[in-house]
């Protein structure tokens, strides 16, 4: 019986080492990046944020992701995401959960199916399907960035969306609905704050630029922060 004993508390021991073992192995962890705090430089400045942050393991993370724009004396208007992302291959993720999208006059909520990864060229990329009773969208990011020295370098991204009904209150059309193209030059003055410079041209499509024309370019000046 005292040899059972032994036994058993000695096996429990080494799997109690072992499960903290595991987890110490994989650590939860967490990061916020304000990937975009900028003012775009036009009659009229327009303040626009990029942000994500998300909190988990190595394998299994929840994301927040928040972009939109607020004008002086407008009502901001947004695009906001919570969801759990698994990795399914290196550099890959699938991610479920929930958007938000808050505009000047109605809000929208979606189920959100996306894909996030690394693709060839280093290029960062997310492509989002979102679906709801009456529509159906998809919102699509990629970004690099090329070292011109070890503290600046450029960055280009690009950003498109597109739904398969008109939404007037939402102000969106049928179809490819809009595009986005920005070249900015960062310079890191830490790992953790880099202000830039840069360009960025926008461009509505289809019913989308019908209810809201738009093509127009604009410099914008703005700081990434991450910590």
């Amino acid at each position: 019986m005292k040899n059972l004993l032994k036994t058993t508390v000695l096996g429990m021991s080494l799997a109690t080492a072992s499960f903290a073992g595991g987890m110490a192995d994989d650590p939860l962890n967490y990061k916020v990046t304000l990937d975009a705090l900028q003012i775009e430089h036009e009659d009229t400045q327009v303040f626009t944020w990029d942000t994500n942050a998300w909190v988990g393991y190595d394998l299994d993370k929840i994301y927040i992701y928040s972009e939109g724009e607020k004008v002086k004396d407008a009502t901001a208007e947004s695009e906001n995401q919570i969801v759990w992302s698994h990795a399914i291959a290196p550099y890959w993720d699938i991610q479920y959960g929930l958007g938000y999208d808050k505009g000047e006059e109605d809000n929208k909520k979606w189920a959100v199916i996306a894909f996030s990864g690394m693709t060839s060229y280093f290029f960062e990329t997310r492509t989002a399907f979102l679906l709801s009773s009456e529509n159906i969208g998809v919102r699509a990011s990629a970004e690099s960035s090329y070292l011109i020295t070890q503290r600046l370098s450029l960055n280009p991204n690009f950003s498109l969306s597109a739904y398969s009904k008109d939404d007037e209150v939402m102000g969106t059309g049928k179809g490819l609905s809009n595009i986005g193209i920005a070249m900015n030059l960062k310079y890191e003055i830490t790992r953790e704050f880099a202000p830039y410079i840069g360009i960025s041209y926008s461009k509505n499509f289809g019913s989308t630029n019908d209810m809201n024309s738009l093509s127009h370019s604009t410099l914008v000046t703005g700081v990434q922060i991450w910590f």
